[in-house]
């Protein structure tokens, strides 16, 4: 929980946080923003395993940290929910991640993969 001193000093800071979806939902979201109740997570790592591929970058003002302010912390501890709307002004960035391979070491995936064959 923060103090109120970290409250007032945290005043008018702004913090960016992930969010991935599907094509159909990105759509949605960048007409009507987000609902109350969506996952927002702290790395874009962790929206792209659970989330998907359109990924939007979103401002979440500090002050929602507060004790009466507009997150909570899931009980996974990487993401958190959104309990008011957020306009679709609040978002940073939209953009799409294909996973291209760029290099690929099959020998050594294969040597990985045999030394965890008796576990």
């Amino acid at each position: 929980m923060m103090s109120a001193n970290k409250t007032e000093k945290n005043e008018g800071r702004l913090m960016i946080w992930y969010y991935g979806t599907t094509k159909e939902n990105a759509e949605s979201i960048l007409a009507e923003g987000f609902r109350a109740g969506t996952y927002l997570g702290e790395g874009i790592g962790d929206v792209l395993e659970f989330g998907g591929e359109y990924i939007f970058e979103v401002a979440i003002p500090a002050s929602w940290w507060s004790k009466d302010g507009c997150l909570q912390w899931s009980e996974a501890g990487w993401q958190m929910t959104i309990t008011d709307p957020m306009p679709p002004t609040a978002i940073v960035a939209h953009y799409r991640l294909e996973r291209t391979m760029l290099l690929e070491n099959e020998k050594l995936r294969t040597i990985v993969f045999e030394s965890n064959n008796d576990r």
